[in-house]
């Protein structure tokens, strides 16, 4: 009986191993063809095409965006061989009044696609893109092809995007521009909403995808603007822009700024009293110690921290314990920034203070690696958080405790 029982899981492994039992089939990424069109250079003649491109948009599911290039006789079809087309994977998106901006690169190489977008009137045949492609200008020629899973259908995806306002004026992203920079997603214009903070330096958006495609392909797409910090579905983050790790030097403007683009809860040099970063917490006890995983930030910290304020020498010499150990079975922790440190601060006070209780709280003030920016370059006070008042303050390592913090790798 053992024997026939260990013969038939050998069968069974063998099976999946080869795809043949159902659900054992390779993930593959699930691609769709955007747009496909036909480009000739500038001040070429219409009948002579021999220098022309033949670019499509792909979308690559949670992978995001990919043009692929290929030079073919116009006369062929737009489907085209693996063997004669380079790629170019997207690594922003960006928008300067009604001109959309792809940001490519290969090998150094840049590749960069313009997208004139005539909204709010239906896009021109063809579609006026611009493209500058290895020192040559070329402009869009012909029949352009849209994926039919842009016909609005009946499946539709409630989501909210924000970010930092960035337009000259101080006006903030308006509907005209949140359109612009959909398309081609299929929106429901009726559904957008658009609120900025006071000083117009955050944004928050939300609006509902009409379209057939899957909601990773969605949020790979709009994840590459290049103003988007963070974007949720149903209440829940599913995109956070990484938060700054390298420490700097600021002013009070520049961190009353980076408080209300982040949405931190502050009362003082960011005035956002009302914030809410949206953390996502999990506890775990690793090698006999305590650290706390934000899923949001992407940020693993000390449950506890240290149990006694500390100079700056001090601090480090306490990192450098930290990575001795190695605490948590990890060697590279480090002090946090203010960014990642303020992400701590609840919007409410729970027990006295104004960060989650799932940490250990030994302090009233905690450090970071960032400084205040002065006039006196001999000037190196730290930024810190005030956990007892639930905002940013400026201070001597004297009286600041440390929290350790490192990069959370994987899921």
């Amino acid at each position: 009986m053992k024997r026939y029982a260990m013969f038939s899981l050998i069968v069974v492994w063998i099976l999946v191993l080869k795809g043949v039992v159902p659900g054992a089939e390779e993930n593959k990424t699930q691609e769709f063809i955007l747009i496909s069109s036909l480009m000739m250079p500038e001040g070429t003649a219409a009948n002579d095409r021999t220098d022309s491109l033949w670019v499509k948009l792909v979308g690559l599911g949670a992978d995001g965006l990919e043009f692929r290039v290929e030079k073919k006789p116009v006369d062929k079809s737009m489907e085209s061989s693996e063997s004669c087309t380079e790629t170019f994977k997207v690594q922003k998106i960006s928008i300067a009044k009604n001109i959309k901006v792809y940001h490519a690169g290969k090998e150094g190489m840049e590749f960069v696609l313009e997208y004139d977008v005539p909204f709010p009137h239906e896009p021109p045949d063809p579609l006026p893109w611009e493209l500058e492609f290895r020192g040559v200008r070329y402009k869009t020629v012909g029949k352009v092809e849209r994926s039919p899973l842009f016909n609005a259908s009946d499946k539709s995806l409630s989501l909210s995007v924000a970010g930092p306002s960035h337009t000259e004026q101080g006006e903030g992203v308006n509907q005209f521009e949140l359109i612009v920079y959909l398309d081609p997603l299929v929106i429901d214009k009726n559904t957008v909403k658009i609120e900025h903070s006071p000083d117009i330096s955050r944004f928050n958006a939300s609006f509902t995808v009409k379209s057939d495609i899957p909601t990773e392909q969605v949020l790979s797409m709009i994840r590459l603007w290049d103003i988007t910090l963070e974007i949720k579905t149903q209440d829940r983050v599913r995109f956070m822009k990484k938060l700054r790790s390298e420490p700097g030097t600021f002013s009070n403007e520049e961190i009353g700024r980076i408080i209300r683009e982040r949405n931190f809860r502050d009362t003082n040099w960011g005035n956002n009293p009302d914030g809410d970063f949206p953390n996502e917490y999990e506890a775990q006890t690793l090698q006999g110690d305590k650290v706390i995983i934000d899923h949001t930030s992407g940020l693993m910290w000390q449950q506890d921290g240290s149990s006694e304020n500390m100079t700056e020498i001090q601090a480090q010499h306490y990192i450098d314990e930290l990575n001795k150990k190695p605490y948590a079975g990890y060697s590279d922790w480090r002090l946090p920034t203010i960014e990642e440190l303020a992400s701590l601060i609840e919007p409410k006070e729970t027990k006295g203070s104004f960060i989650s209780p799932i940490f250990d709280i030994k302090g009233s003030w905690y450090g970071s690696s960032d400084k205040i920016k002065t006039t006196f370059e001999s000037d190196q006070t730290p930024w810190g958080v005030s956990f007892a008042s639930g905002y940013v303050i400026g201070g001597g390592y004297g009286n600041g405790y440390i929290r350790a913090v490192r990069t959370q790798l994987g899921p």
